[in-house]
């Protein structure tokens, strides 16, 4: 792979182009790796460039901070319930559904559960989550 030396102004535009799509961070990702192929092709490459540094404190007030969606209502889960079909498929989907919300789970913890991890009790039924990003 080519690399060739990207001016301070082009990498700033280029950041600029994906200001709409992703949040501080991944800008700041994306400014990383720019910075570490130009290295590693032996192009300098000064971290505090002026074009640069602008671009990123401006992003923010031009295109806002990007905040994550906010958690379903009750409402929406119970129109999301409601559009399930009636086959098998609709009613594991409705069991997800329901089992995501009640324990404000994650999609990976959903994904990660087998029928062994669910126990129906008294009072309701207890989850195992086998696997968490917070162990």
């Amino acid at each position: 792979m080519v690399v060739l030396r990207a001016a301070p102004v082009v990498v700033a535009n280029h950041l600029v182009s994906l200001a709409s799509t992703l949040g501080r961070s991944g800008l700041r990702r994306r400014l990383a790796a720019i910075a570490h192929h130009h290295r590693q092709a032996g192009h300098p490459w000064e971290t505090r460039q002026p074009a640069i540094s602008a671009t990123i404190r401006g992003i923010p007030a031009a295109y806002g901070n990007r905040t994550r969606p906010a958690a379903l209502t009750s409402a929406e889960v119970k129109r999301l319930l409601a559009s399930c079909r009636t086959d098998m498929a609709g009613l594991r989907d409705r069991a997800l559904l329901l089992v995501g919300f009640g324990g404000a789970l994650r999609r990976s913890e959903l994904a990660g559960m087998d029928r062994e991890h669910l126990c129906f009790v008294a009072e309701g039924m207890t989850v195992l989550i086998p696997r968490s990003k917070h162990d």
